[in-house]
């Protein structure tokens, strides 16, 4: 399988054929049993594992709920840049959350998760929506998307996949 740079590939098939396994290979977090993965014709397994995972964006379906601040949720994508909200609020947009987010009162200081006092309870769309914009926040070369509209409704899951291609 070769993916090249721009292009966006769909994989297809039944529950326990190996789709999540094959993102968990291409981010570098599990080794293949046999072949070999390149990355523009370099051996992956002769290169630093941080050298991988500096360069590869997952969004897993049971992606992490932190209950921190709508800011650190997506700065945690790339902690040493944490503190650029510019680039923090784009990759809200690119998700489909600033929408949300910025009507908050607190906006994207607004704790997420009612476990705090004054934590925001939010629906597991939004959640999702979060995870994502941490995703893009990465801005790595390679995004995996792993079950990214499990918890979308049909508009908004066509709004996304407009999102992902631009």
């Amino acid at each position: 399988m070769d993916i090249a740079a721009g292009e966006v590939v769909a994989l297809v098939g039944e529950n326990g054929s190996g789709k999540t396994t094959l993102a968990k290979v291409l981010s570098g977090l599990y080794r293949p049993d046999r072949g070999r993965l390149a990355w523009d014709d370099q051996d992956v397994a002769e290169l630093d594992s941080d050298w991988l995972h500096d360069r590869v964006a997952v969004l897993f379906q049971d992606f992490a709920r932190f209950m921190l601040t709508v800011r650190e949720n997506i700065g945690l994508g790339r902690v040493e840049r944490v503190d650029d909200f510019e680039a923090i609020r784009v990759a809200a947009e690119r998700a489909g959350a600033h929408g949300f987010v910025s009507q908050w009162e607190r906006g994207y200081d607004t704790i997420l998760g009612p476990v705090f006092a004054g934590g925001k309870d939010v629906s597991i769309g939004q959640w999702q929506r979060i995870a994502l914009a941490r995703a893009f926040f990465r801005d790595a070369p390679l995004v995996i998307l792993d079950e990214p509209t499990a918890a979308l409704d049909a508009r908004a899951e066509h709004d996304l996949f407009q999102r992902i291609r631009e």
